[in-house]
């Protein structure tokens, strides 16, 4: 719970965020702040701290999380006030499952939005960030390459060339060629600022869903709302879905879906993965890494 007082006064004194907007900017804050520390000031301390004895295993830490990536999805609710507040930094969804009164039908409300170079609103904003530069989206992607335009680490689209030419120099042994080109002129290209949605939960408001992209590129939003409203129907009408099979009135493509699950995170990646299909199923999980890469993304999901 957050507790502020403010006593403004004087001619120019202006009116200060509600609780609501606070509560965006402590989330946006903490983001950035996180980053900061994968991103900038391990570095600093790594490149002003004499070697330690344990000095490999202490640049690895910290140059590989600089270095490597993560989307991030967080979602806190106020359970007094049924405030709902989802920050999403990259391409990880949140929906909420609402159950519609009158028809009985299950409806998806998305409350994020994927943060790729496909999506126009990213496009304008980083247009807007990097005036008179070209070419920042290229398929989809940040400068060709990477997916998500928010992130936490992904160091090389937020370091200056010239730091990245001290690192590189001084902590790989090998000649490496150091990312980026000379079209990055103003770094940071990706951020992990979030964007951040405030919902007030209503009572049609029955669950909601986390996942990664990876559960997304093969359900729609539609097919996951049901699936697991279906699930939820058949536990508290004591249905025996155990053993059903259903095609979902969504699934435009007839796939067979299978409620073999009891715990619904689970019974979305069996579905996402193969569903009733159960050689496919198989196939699909006994692929190794990195050949899995090319089939399936790693899928995280909670409900």
């Amino acid at each position: 719970q957050l507790n502020k007082a403010y006593d403004g006064y004087g001619e120019y004194a202006k009116v200060f965020p509600n609780k609501k907007e606070l509560v965006k900017n402590a989330i946006r804050n903490g983001f950035v702040e996180i980053d900061d520390e994968i991103v900038i000031h391990s570095i600093n301390r790594l490149l002003n701290t004499p070697n330690k004895s344990d000095g490999i295993s202490y640049i690895d830490e910290n140059l590989l999380s600089a270095l490597s990536g993560s989307c991030a999805l967080l979602a806190y609710i106020e359970t007094a006030t049924n405030d709902l507040y989802v920050a999403c930094a990259g391409d990880s969804r949140a929906v909420i499952g609402v159950k519609d009164q009158k028809t009985g039908k299950w409806k998806a409300l998305p409350l994020s939005e994927d943060q790729t170079g496909r999506n126009e609103n990213e496009v304008k904003r980083l247009e807007k960030e990097h005036p008179g530069e070209s070419n920042i989206i290229m398929n989809g992607r940040i400068f060709g390459g990477l997916e998500p335009s928010r992130a936490f680490g992904d160091a090389k689209y937020k370091w200056d060339r010239s730091l990245q030419e001290t690192i590189y120099s001084k902590f790989f042994k090998e000649k490496r060629r150091v990312p980026g080109n000379d079209k990055f002129k103003t770094p940071p290209y990706v951020t992990a600022r979030p964007e951040v949605v405030h919902h007030e939960v209503g009572p049609d408001d029955k669950f909601l869903v986390l996942a990664t992209d990876g559960l997304w590129e093969r359900l729609s939003n539609a097919e996951v709302v049901e699936l697991v409203g279906l699930l939820i129907e058949g536990k508290r009408n004591g249905k025996d879905v155990s053993d059903g099979l259903k095609e979902l009135d969504t699934n435009e493509s007839k796939k067979k879906f299978a409620f073999v699950d009891e715990n619904a995170s689970t019974h979305l990646i069996r579905n996402a993965l193969g569903g009733a299909a159960e050689d496919v199923l198989c196939a699909m999980l006994s692929l190794p890494s990195p050949m899995s890469r090319r089939w399936r993304d790693d899928i995280t999901v909670t409900v």
